[in-house]
């Protein structure tokens, strides 16, 4: 269903590059001069969407999604200082991120376009760890965005769940990558920048996302 196409690619823009900054855009061109964006702001923890703003992105994704051949594209825009907002942004037809260039011609100047996210909305079925509020969670999960998701019993690193930025966070439970601890020390990347476990996993891996591996304990000596 494009409908629950659309819902997990917002999510799973959202999610890839969300660190805390005090705001965030998520737009989608058609690639035939129209567009639409939802800005939210942070606070409370989560980005704050005007709902009505989110349904208005989710119906014209689903549209441009609708097409046999979706030309368009997906970005995501967020604060960087006092220094230009940095963006990404990806082709819907197969989510292979835009480069700067490419992005410069499809949004324009005034922001850095970066690359090195991959976007993987397959991996998004539950909207529930979206840091969003509850009305947008609803609406993501009336669009299908629904499929329930076991507890995560994966060992976590539940007693080193804040780090030192930027250090070393352990690997990855599910696909081993080296983890570091992102720009608020309250959540890791792999050394690629992506939030996504979209590597080689073991059969039964339960998390769209790294998961911290539980610190080795350290056997006494008899």
């Amino acid at each position: 269903m494009t409908s629950m196409r659309a819902a997990s690619i917002f999510t799973a823009v959202l999610t890839l590059v969300y660190d805390e900054d005090d705001w965030l855009t998520i737009g989608v061109d058609n690639g035939t001069g129209a567009k639409v964006e939802v800005t939210g702001q942070f606070d409370d923890g989560r980005i704050q969407f005007n709902p009505a703003d989110v349904e208005m992105l989710l119906d014209f994704l689903t549209r441009v999604l609708a097409s046999e051949q979706p030309y368009g594209i997906v970005s995501v825009t967020v604060p960087h200082g006092d220094g230009e907002p940095n963006a990404w942004a990806w082709h819907l037809k197969d989510m292979e991120w835009l480069t700067p260039d490419q992005a410069l011609s499809w949004l324009g100047g005034e922001v850095t376009y970066k690359t090195g996210f991959r976007l993987a909305p397959d991996l998004v079925t539950n909207p529930d760890a979206a840091p969003v509020t509850e009305e947008v969670k609803a609406i993501l999960h009336a669009r299908g965005l629904n499929k329930d998701q076991e507890p995560d019993t994966t060992p976590a690193a539940a007693d080193q769940s804040h780090g030192t930025p930027g250090t070393d966070a352990g690997n990855c439970a599910q696909c081993a990558r080296l983890l570091i601890w992102n720009g608020t020390g309250k959540g890791v990347h792999d050394e690629w920048g992506e939030y996504f476990c979209s590597g080689p996993r073991p059969a039964g891996a339960r998390s769209a996302v790294h998961v911290l591996a539980a610190p080795k304990t350290v056997q006494p000596q008899t």
